[in-house]
Formats: structure tokens, sequence, C-alpha cells
């Protein structure tokens, strides 16, 4: 299991934590992020875990998010590793929300904060090269993306953007790219072969 809690001594608020039946809940963080060396990082949010445990990921944040430019960071933690920040590939915010079955592949959002906004980019991550991968873009008027679920391979991304108060989901495979679903809408899970979406409809 994995999510966000603050530690019963007070010493970490907003831990990411993760609980086995043979350990209980322990924090994964406090997260390294190397290319934010001027940022104090308050808190992370565990948001998704690979099918073996192994492998947990999320978004770390400085409460005082102005300051100095310090936003939300994506992290990704494994036991050999721990907690490290992936970087904001280009933008001033990114988040990351799904992992792979195996734990190698992370996908996520960036977008801008402080200087002139742009559409949210989706992304993902490979721990095999260390490079992330643009997936494209997804409709949004005031930055409000999200990837929900991806398949356990990674084929396959969904998620929605919000624009006119309304949730515009999208589906991202390695063949078609980045393809708007018609019906404002929730998606929140993928089948594995990437047939099938859940969600809800805005009625």
């Amino acid at each position: 299991i994995v999510g966000t809690s603050d530690l019963p001594d007070n010493t970490h608020p907003n831990a990411a934590f993760r609980w086995t039946e043979q350990g209980g809940m322990e924090a994964v963080g406090p997260v390294e992020n190397p290319l934010s060396p001027d940022c104090v990082w308050t808190g992370e949010h565990g948001l998704a875990i690979s099918d073996d445990g192994t492998t947990i990921v999320g978004s770390s944040n400085d409460n005082e998010l102005p300051r100095n430019g310090c936003t939300d960071r994506p992290f990704r933690f494994t036991e050999e590793e721990g907690a490290i920040g992936l970087g904001l590939f280009g933008r001033e915010l990114s988040r990351a929300h799904a992992v792979s079955a195996d734990g190698s592949i992370v996908a996520g959002i960036s977008r801008n904060l402080f200087s002139d906004p742009t559409l949210p980019m989706v992304w993902q991550w490979h721990a095999d090269t260390g490079e992330f991968t643009d997936l494209g873009y997804s409709a949004s008027d005031d930055g409000q993306t999200f990837v929900r679920d991806m398949t356990p391979d990674g084929s396959h991304v969904i998620g929605y953007g919000r624009e006119v108060g309304l949730r515009h989901p999208f589906l991202w495979t390695q063949e078609d790219g980045m393809t708007p679903l018609s019906v404002p809408s929730y998606p929140w899970g993928i089948s594995d072969d990437g047939s099938v979406i859940v969600g809800g409809l805005l009625l």
C-alpha cells in the first residue's frame, strides 16, 4: 500500500509512505532533488506503486511554493536508490502519477506556473536510459492535467485535462500518439492490454 500521511512523531509531515504486512508503515522520503539544491522539501505524496511493490512514484513539494521558484517535483523510490527526484522536463512544475508493472517506466505531467503558461505536457521517464519522452499535450485552459493510469508495459497512458470547467480525457499509445476522447469524463483505469478504459461520465 502506498499513500501520504503525517508520521506519528511529527518529524516528517506529509510523508509518502508504504505499508507492508512485515514492516507496517514507513516513510519512503525525504526525496533527494540534486537538480533543485536551493529548495527546502517539506513533504511527499506517494501516488503509484509497481506490481511487485519495489518501486513507488509521486511528487515532492515545498510548502512555501513561490520561494525560489520551488514547486512540485516527481520522484521515484526503490530500495537500492531511495527516493530520487526526476527533474522538471523543461517546465516549472512536474508530477509523477503512474508507474509500469516492473517500475522501469514512470508517467506524469509537467507545466508552467511562473512564466508564460503552456499546455501541460504528458511524459514518460525511462529507468534504463534516465531520459524522458514527451508524449504530447492535453487540452487545458488552467494547467490542470492529470495522468490517471498506464498499462503494465507502459504502451498506453490515460488521463484528462480541465478546460472550460469540463474534464477532457485523453489516451496515448505507442502506435497512435496522443488522442483526445470525445466525451467529457474522468478516466480512472485501463485494462492490461489497453483495450478497455473505465471512469466516470459528466452528465
